[in-house]
C-alpha cells in the first residue's frame, strides 16, 4: 500500500467516525486508534522500540519538520484520549472529538501531502471546534518524559526531555555521595539511558528562575521505562550486602539452566508447607510433605532417596517449629497467600509470600529458608521486601501499612526480622532496576559490548555465590570459537528483542502489536473489548483448591481466549494496580462457563465471591520469556559434531533407505537416520495419527530406545497421547492434561516412595510433554535416564531457540510439521539475523519466526542432503478438487488416497446452483464497515440453512466450520447464528482440525486489508493462512468476499482463476433473491 492509499484509508475512517451515531467517548477512543495508526505507519521501518504512543510521536516529530503548533494539537488529542480512557476527563467530549479529527487531518496532510477528499472536507466545515486551546505551562514535580539528549556534567547528569504535555524541560540530577549508597549517583544513568527512552521523574525540585528546569533533591526518584515490569526478587538478587548492585547478574542468572539441588528443593518445599499451614493450620507435617513430592517427581528423584530423606528431616526438625510458631501466633483478620501485584509507577511486579491485615493495617512477611545472619537480614532479602513495600504502598496507602518482616524459618532464636524502608534504600533499588533495563535495551540492539565486557573477566568485588556465577560465564564465553560467539550474540539479541516487544509492544501497524503486556494498564476497556482480548462480567461459581469456576455470557466464545492460555484474573471494579491479581491458565472454556487453574491456588474469602464481577486478560510468564537464553547457551555446550550438524555446517551423517513415498520405507529411513530427519506433512497427510504413531510403535517393539516426544500446545500433546493409547503404546505424560489424567507423571507418582517413582521413570520408554514442561524438568533427568531420540511434532510452529537446549542433550532428532502452514507466533516485526561470518550467513537463518524445522529442510534441500528430509504426499482429507487449489504450494505432489476424495459430487436435489460445485466463490462488494460485513453474515446463515435442508449438515460441530479473519466478524456471525455447536473462529484456531464444509468469510473494505488476512513466507511464494483455510475443507469450500480487492494478492488471484475453471464464481444477489 502506497502513501496515497494509506492517507485515503485514514480519511475514510475519519468520515465514518464523523458520521457515526456512537457516543462521543467511544468515538474519541476510536480516534486515538487512528492517531496511533498514523504514527505507527510513520515509524514502521524503524528498529527503535517504543513503550507508548507518547514516545512514538516524539520520535516521529524529531524526524520531520513538523510545526510546534501541530505537535501541540496532536499531543493534546493523545492526552485527552488517555484521560477519557481512564475516566479522568470531565470537559466537553464533543468539542474534544471535533478538534481531534481536525488535528488528525492536518497530520495526514503534513505527513503524506494528500488533501482531504470532498466528502470529508464538507463534514469538517460543519465542525464547530477547530483546535484545542492552549494550556498554561505546567510546573509539576513528577511527570513522564521522553529523553531527547543527556550528558554528564560536573557533579551529575543533565537530561533534556519532553514531558507528556509536549513541553521541553531540562532536569539536572546532582550526585550525592553521602551514606555509601549508589542510589543517588545519578551520573551513572548516562551508561544506561538512550535517546527516546521513557523516564518517570518523581519529586523533582522546580526551578524558581528558569521555566521548565528541574533539579534533584533527596526524595527524587527516577524510573527508566516504567512499563517494563521486573520481578522484585530478580532485582534483589543483584544486590550484595555491601550495598553494591551488579545488574549484569539479572542476565547471567538466566543464561544457565541447572539441575535441581537440595537447597533449592528444600526452599520450595518449605514455602509450600508454609502456604498449606496458613490455609489449614491443623495440617499434618507428614501429610504435607508427602503431598508435595508428587508435584516435582523428576526433581525429587534426581536428588536421590538420601537427599530427599535429609530434606524431610531438615524441614521437620529445623523449619517446621518456626513455621508452626508463626502461624499459631498469627491472628489476622484477612490473609492473602502468595498474592501477585503490579506497580507500573515503579516498573515493578512481585508475588509476596504473605500479606495479612490486622487491626486495619497490612503487614508483609517474606519467608526465607536459607541460613539467617546473626542479626538483621541479608541485604538482598531486605531489598526484596523494600520493593514489596513500594508496591503495596501504591496499592493501598502508606497509612494502611504496618510491619514488613522476613521470616527465617531455620533460626529458632529470632526467626522474624523487621525490615525498615527508607528513601535512600528505595533509590538504591531503583538504581539497580534502571541499570537492568538499560542492559536489556542494549542487548536488544547490540549485545556485543556487554558480552565483550563479561568475556574480559573484569575484576569485581563479589561474594562467593556471585563470584562463582561470574567465573562460570567468563569461562564459558572464552571457550567459544569466534563463529559460536557471534551466533550466540545474534540469538541473544533476538531473544531479548522478543521479550522487549512482548512487554512493551512492537512497531507493526495492526491492533495486536500496538501494545505488549502494558496493555493491561495502558489500554482502555473499549479498545480491549473491540479486539476481544478481555472477558468481563464474570461471576465466581465455585472454588476447589487451585481451580476456580466462573460464569459469564456466551460472548466469551468469540473472545481471543482458549484452553491453555495464560491469563490474569482480577476484580473489574478496581484498577489493576490497586488490587491483588490472580495468575493462572484456562483449563476449560465452553458456552458461558470458564474454569481457571490458579498458580499457587486461589485463596479467596468465600463470603466475598459474590461481591465483585471479575475480568480476565492475557498474561505472560517471565520465566517462559527468558527460557530460550539458557537453551542457546546449553546448545553450545554440546559435542562439536552434533552441534555442527544441527546448525547445518556439516551434513547430518550417513543415511540409507529407499527414497519412496511408501510409509514403511519412510519409517525405515527415519529409523536409520543418524542425527536428524525432517518430515514435511502437508494438510491431511496424517503426520501425527499415522507416521508419528507408526514410527514410535516400531521403535517401542523393535528396540530398547527411549523417546521424548514434545509439541508446543497441550492440545497437540494430548492428540499424540490419544494416538499412542489407541496404538497400545505405554507412555508417561508430564504437565497437565484432561485427556489422559491417569498417565500424568504427577498422578502416577502419588502414594509412591522416591525409589518407586525412580523405578517407574527408569522403566518408561516414551515420555510426552509440551516444550514448556520439558524445559522445566529435562536437566533433572540426566542423573536418572538418557533419551535416545527426540521427536518434535508441529515443529514448524516452534521457535528454534526454545528447543536447542533439549536437542543438545539427545543424539537423534526427528522434526515433523509443515512450514507451509502457520509459523511460530512472535511479537517482533521483521528483523533478520545478521552475521559477519560467511559460514553463519549461509545457514538459512532468516527471522526469529523461522523454525528450526524450516531452516533445516531448506538447508538439506539446497545442499542435496535429501536422505534426511521427506515430504508426505498422500493425503486423506480434501477432495482432490479442493486440494488442487493449494497443490502448487507442494510442487503438485499431493495425491488423494481414498475413493471418497475422487468421487463426483452427488446430484443436487435443491436446484440451487451454489451447490452444483464443491468450490464456490460468492462475490460481495467491499464492506462499508471495518472488519465485518452484515451482508456476508446474512449470507452465511442462508447457506447453512440451505446446506442443512439439503442434508449436507447433520452434526454442526463436525460437518461445518466458519472461518473469519477478524474478531468483529466472528462476533457478528456468532450473534446471528446463535449455535453453540457451530465453530466460528480465525484460521489460527482451525489449524490442526478439519470440517466436511468450510465457509471462509473475507470482509474487506480496501486493498490495505489484504495484509491482515495474509501470512506470507519469506519469498512471498506461499500464503500460509490461505493454505490452512482452504485445506480445512473435506468436501465443500465456500468463500465470501470481494474479488476486486482479493485479487490484489497474487495468491487470491490464482485462487480465483482456479475457481473459475473448477468451481463457480457467482454474485451474492443469488442468495438475496432467495430471501
Amino acid at each position: 500500500m502506497n502513501q496515497a492509499e494509506y492517507a485515503l484509508e485514514v480519511y475514510q475512517k475519519l468520515e465514518e467516525l464523523l458520521s457515526s451515531s456512537a457516543e462521543d467517548k467511544a468515538r474519541l477512543l476510536l480516534l486515538r486508534q487512528v492517531l496511533e495508526s498514523v504514527y505507527k505507519e510513520r515509524c514502521k521501518d524503524s528498529h527503535t522500540s517504543f513503550s507508548s504512543l507518547f514516545g512514538r510521536m516524539q520520535y516521529v516529530h524529531e524526524q520531520t519538520g513538523i510545526s510546534a503548533e501541530l505537535v501541540y494539537q496532536a499531543n493534546q488529542l493523545r492526552i485527552i484520549c488517555n484521560k477519557v480512557a481512564h475516566e479522568d476527563y470531565s470537559q466537553n467530549l464533543r468539542e474534544a472529538f471535533e478538534a481531534g479529527v481536525v488535528a488528525v487531518v492536518r497530520l495526514v496532510v503534513f505527513f503524506y501531502n494528500e488533501t482531504a477528499p470532498e466528502n470529508l472536507s464538507k463534514q469538517l466545515e460543519l465542525v464547530s471546534t477547530k483546535s484545542f486551546p492552549r494550556q498554561a505551562h505546567s510546573e509539576k514535580e513528577s511527570f513522564l518524559a521522553i529523553v531527547l539528549s543527556f550528558a554528564r556534567v560536573d557533579h551529575g547528569i543533565e537530561i533534556k526531555a519532553v514531558n507528556e504535555l509536549s513541553e521541553h524541560c531540562t532536569i539536572f540530577l546532582r550526585d550525592d555521595f553521602a551514606g555509601n549508597s549508589e542510589g543517588r549517583l545519578w551520573s551513572k544513568l548516562a551508561d544506561v539511558l538512550w535517546q527516546n527512552a521513557t523516564v518517570r521523574f518523581r519529586k523533582l525540585t522546580v526551578s524558581n528562575k528558569d521555566q521548565g528546569r528541574y533539579t534533584s533533591n533527596p526524595l527524587t526518584m527516577v524510573i527508566l521505562e516504567p512499563d517494563f515490569l521486573i520481578d522484585a526478587s530478580a532485582i534483589a538478587e543483584c544486590i550484595m550486602d555491601n550495598n553494591k548492585s551488579h545488574p549484569q547478574f539479572y542476565i547471567i542468572n538466566k543464561l544457565f539452566s541447572d539441575q535441581a539441588n537440595e537447597k533449592m528443593m528444600q526452599g520450595n518445599m518449605v514455602n509450600q508447607i508454609f502456604d498449606r499451614m496458613l490455609f489449614d493450620p491443623n495440617s499434618s507435617i507428614d501429610d504435607m510433605i508427602e503431598g508435595i513430592i508428587p508435584q516435582s517427581p523428576m526433581q525429587m528423584v534426581s536428588l536421590g532417596d538420601g537427599a530427599v530423606l535429609q530434606i524431610k528431616s531438615n524441614i521437620k526438625e529445623r523449619h517446621y517449629p518456626q513455621l508452626k510458631g508463626f502461624v499459631d501466633r498469627l491472628k489476622a483478620q484477612e490473609m492473602h497467600q502468595e498474592p501477585s501485584f503490579i506497580c507500573p509507577d515503579y516498573g515493578l511486579q512481585g508475588r509476596l509470600d504473605l500479606l495479612y491485615r490486622k487491626d486495619g493495617k497490612y503487614s508483609i512477611v517474606e519467608l526465607k529458608s536459607g541460613k539467617a545472619p546473626h542479626y538483621d537480614a541479608w541485604h538482598s532479602h531486605k531489598m526484596q521486601v523494600v520493593a514489596y513495600n513500594m508496591i503495596i504502598r501504591k496499592v493501598f496507602s502508606h497509612k494502611e501499612l504496618a510491619n514488613s518482616s522476613i521470616l527465617y524459618s531455620s533460626d529458632p532464636e529470632q526467626p522474624l526480622r523487621n525490615v525498615v524502608n527508607a528513601i535512600q534504600i528505595e533509590q538504591e533499588l531503583m538504581f539497580c532496576r534502571n541499570r537492568i533495563v538499560g542492559i536489556l535495551h542494549q542487548l536488544s540492539e547490540n549485545p556485543k559490548p556487554f558480552f565483550d565486557w563479561l568475556k574480559s573477566c573484569p575484576k569485581l568485588e563479589l561474594d562467593r555465590v556471585l563470584r562463582d556465577k561470574h567465573n562460570r560465564i567468563c569461562d564459558y564465553l572464552n571457550k567459544l570459537s569466534p563463529d559460536e560467539y557471534e551466533w550466540l550474540l545474534e540469538q541473544i539479541r533476538h531473544i531479548i528483542l522478543e521479550i522487549w516487544n512482548v512487554k512493551l509492544g512492537g512497531n507493526a501497524n495492526d491492533l495486536s502489536s500496538r501494545w505488549g503486556h502494558n496493555a493491561l494498564w495502558q489500554q482502555d476497556i473499549y479498545s480491549k473489548q473491540e479486539a476481544y482480548r478481555i472477558i468481563r462480567d464474570l461471576g465466581i461459581v465455585s472454588v476447589r483448591g487451585d481451580e476456580i469456576c466462573l460464569e459469564g455470557t456466551a460472548d466469551m466464545l468469540v473472545s481471543d481466549f482458549r484452553e491453555g492460555d495464560i491469563i490474569l484474573l482480577y476484580k473489574q471494579d478496581l484498577p489493576l494496580d490497586k488490587q491483588q491479581l490472580f495468575r493462572g491458565t484456562i483449563s476449560y472454556i465452553e458456552d458461558s462457563k470458564l474454569e481457571i487453574s490458579i498458580r499457587g491456588g486461589l485463596k479467596i474469602d468465600e463470603s466475598a465471591k459474590g461481591q465483585h464481577l471479575w475480568s480476565i486478560e492475557h498474561d505472560i510468564l517471565d520465566s517462559l520469556l527468558y527460557t530460550p537464553l539458557a537453551s542457546v547457551t546449553g546448545f553450545l555446550e554440546a559435542g562439536d559434531l552434533h552441534k555442527q550438524r544441527i546448525l547445518g555446517i556439516t551434513a547430518p551423517g550417513e543415511a540409507s533407505g529407499t527414497l519412496s513415498d511408501d510409509a514403511d520405507d519412510l519409517v525405515d529411513r527415519i529409523d536409520k537416520a543418524e542425527t536428524y530427519f525432517v518430515i514435511q506433512g502437508p494438510p491431511g497427510t496424517g503426520k501425527t495419527s499415522g507416521l508419528l504413531t507408526k514410527y514410535v510403535k516400531k521403535l517401542y517393539n523393535d528396540s530398547s530406545r527411549r523417546l521424548l516426544i514434545i509439541s508446543f500446545t497441550n492440545r497437540a500433546v494430548d492428540e499424540i497421547c490419544l494416538c499412542l493409547n489407541q496404538a497400545g503404546i505405554p507412555f508417561i505424560r508430564t504437565g497437565k492434561s484432561r485427556a489422559v489424567p491417569g498417565q500424568l507423571l504427577s498422578s502416577l507418582a502419588e502414594g509412591k516412595t522416591i525409589s518407586e517413582i525412580e523405578d517407574m521413570i527408569r522403566d518408561a520408554r516414551v515420555f510426552v510433554s509440551t516444550v514448556q514442561s520439558a524445559n522445566s524438568w529435562f536437566k533433572d533427568t540426566k542423573s536418572i535416564i538418557a533419551f535416545d531420540e527426540l521427536i518434535i511434532d508441529e515443529a514448524s510452529q516452534i521457535i528454534e531457540p526454545s528447543v536447542l537446549g533439549i536437542i543438545s542433550e539427545i543424539p537423534k532428532l526427528i522434526l515433523i510439521g509443515d512450514q507451509n502452514q502457520l509459523p511460530p507466533i512472535t511479537a517482533q516485526d521483521y528483523d533478520p539475523y545478521v552475521f559477519t561470518s560467511e559460514q553463519l550467513s549461509s545457514l538459512r537463518y532468516s527471522t526469529y519466526q523461522r523454525s528450526l524445522m524450516e531452516r533445516l529442510y531448506l538447508l538439506c534441500d539446497r545442499n542435496g542432503w535429501h536422505q534426511s528430509i521427506s515430504m508426505l504426499s498422500c493425503h486423506y482429507r480434501m477432495h482432490e478438487s479442493i486440494a488442487a487449489l493449494i497443490g502448487h504450494y507442494y510442487d503438485g505432489k499431493l495425491q488423494a488416497s481414498t475413493s471418497r476424495q475422487k468421487a463426483p459430487l452427488p446430484a443436487n436435489s435443491t436446484g440451487l446452483s451454489v451447490l452444483d460445485k464443491r468450490i464456490v466463490w460468492i462475490s460481495f462488494p467491499p464492506t462499508d464497515t471495518q472488519r465485518y460485513d452484515l451482508n456476508q453474515v446474512k449470507a452465511v446463515k442462508q447457506l447453512i440453512d440451505i446446506l442443512t435442508e439439503a442434508g449436507e449438515i447433520s452434526d454442526y460441530s463436525a460437518d461445518i466450520g466458519v472461518i473469519a479473519p477478524f474478531r468483529a466478524m466472528i462476533h457478528c456471525l456468532a450473534k446471528e447464528l446463535d449455535n453453540s455447536e457451530l465453530i466460528i473462529d480465525t484460521v489460527e484456531r482451525f489449524q490442526g482440525s478439519q470440517r466436511k464444509i468450510i465457509i471462509l468469510c473475507l470482509p474487506l473494505r480496501s486493498g490495505s486489508d489484504i495484509g491482515a488476512i495474509e501470512s506470507l513466507n519469506e519469498d512471498g511464494s506461499i500464503d500460509r493462512k490461505l493454505n490452512v483455510a482452504v485445506s480445512r475443507a473435506c468436501e465443500r469450500l465456500i468463500i465470501l468476499g470481494s474479488p476486486r480487492i482479493c485479487q490484489i494478492s497474487q495468491h487470491y488471484r490464482k485462487l480465483l482463476e482456479s475457481i473459475k475453471t473448477n468451481g463457480i464464481i457467482t454474485d451474492y444477489d443469488i442468495l438475496r433473491s432467495l430471501q
